[in-house]
């Protein structure tokens, strides 16, 4: 059976697919930032090695003798400078990429890292992708939306509820067409 190495996989997405290997019968590593987070998988039968995503030797120990290799970088919005983290991670993850010599890598990336400028936050997976073009068996995912982002916008939406119902200013958030939609209805050339 073959073995992949999965960095992000304590996340949504990493942990997903892990488990889905793991019920195909694949063995997985998985690559963590503690001893915590190690056992967790352990526990639900993978491997695990302990590696910071800035560590370069530990993630070539990490990806040695894996067939494949799953990388996702946190976003870091924590971090006084989230591109300089970026830097460092994606120079240490080049490292042990070109070190071990994997065939088959997969980045969780963004709808929008296509572009060099202007992106905002999705602007480090366009560095990742470059970063990492020229090796061989590389392929970006480039999502879009997860829904279980919303979870964490659950409290501001309960908040804006109550504040409504408290007599304040009406909160307005919709889609593009529902705005365009609205706009011909009262009349408007849009």
């Amino acid at each position: 059976m073959p073995l992949f190495a999965m960095t992000g996989i304590t996340g949504h997405v990493g942990g997903a697919a892990a488990q889905r290997l793991l019920a195909q019968g694949a063995s997985v590593r998985a690559v963590v930032r503690t001893d915590a987070g190690a056992s967790a998988w352990r526990d639900k039968g993978a491997e695990a090695a302990v590696a910071s995503l800035d560590d370069a030797q530990a993630l070539t120990r990490a990806f040695d003798g894996a067939d494949g290799v799953y990388v996702m970088t946190p976003t870091w919005f924590e971090s006084p400078d989230m591109f300089a983290e970026n830097v460092r991670a994606v120079k240490a993850l080049g490292q042990a990429l070109r070190a071990t010599r994997l065939r088959r890598i997969v980045l969780l990336s963004s709808v929008g890292a296509q572009h060099a400028a202007r992106t905002g936050a999705i602007l480090k997976l366009h560095h990742m992708e470059q970063a990492f073009d020229d090796l061989a068996g590389v392929v970006s995912l480039r999502a879009g939306w997860f829904m279980e982002n919303y979870a964490s916008l659950i409290p501001h939406a309960r908040y804006r509820r109550a504040a409504e119902h408290a007599g304040a200013a009406r909160p307005c958030s919709s889609d593009g067409g529902d705005t365009g939609y609205r706009s011909r209805r009262r009349g408007s050339p849009a």
